[in-house]
């Protein structure tokens, strides 16, 4: 558990073991208002809040995420909206790096179920729309509750 306010930088991840010579994308939503795990990914209303994509193996182990590409800046989450359950998921990408794009389209991409919206985002159709499978090589999860220290 942790105070929003504590948040504001990214996190840092790393993980072992690793595919060398492999590449990474790491994944991050936000839940509103879920402070169970067995509520998370059930849940609709999923905010993007952070991609970083083309995760060198060797920078995965250390968490050194500078040469990747930051697909969708880290957004921290928002003290004044209550509590927040963060997933991070972790998948290899099968075939090296990838040009990874955000839909433009408030519409969103009838394919994919995709739409650039980061507060009603399918993960999910993202993944796909970039040839990367939906199950994740790691996970983890964490709850950020409002700071009354404002």
């Amino acid at each position: 558990m942790f105070k929003a306010l504590d948040l504001q930088v990214a996190p840092n991840i790393t993980h072992q073991p690793v595919t060398e010579g492999a590449y990474y994308v790491l994944v991050m939503l936000g839940i509103p208002g879920v402070s169970s795990s067995s509520k998370m990914l059930a849940q609709g209303g999923l905010t993007r809040q952070w991609i970083v994509g083309n995760i060198a193996s060797a920078d995965m182990r250390v968490g050194n995420f500078e040469h990747a590409m930051a697909v969708s800046p880290y957004s921290s989450p928002d003290n004044n909206a209550g509590a927040m359950t963060s997933v991070l998921l972790l998948f290899e990408q099968p075939a090296g790096p990838i040009n990874f794009q955000l839909p433009t389209s408030l519409a969103g991409d009838a394919t994919t179920g995709e739409a650039w919206d980061p507060d009603s985002w399918n993960h999910r159709g993202f993944l796909r729309r970039h040839g990367v499978g939906t199950n994740p090589l790691a996970s983890n999860w964490f709850a950020a509750y409002p700071s009354s220290d404002v």
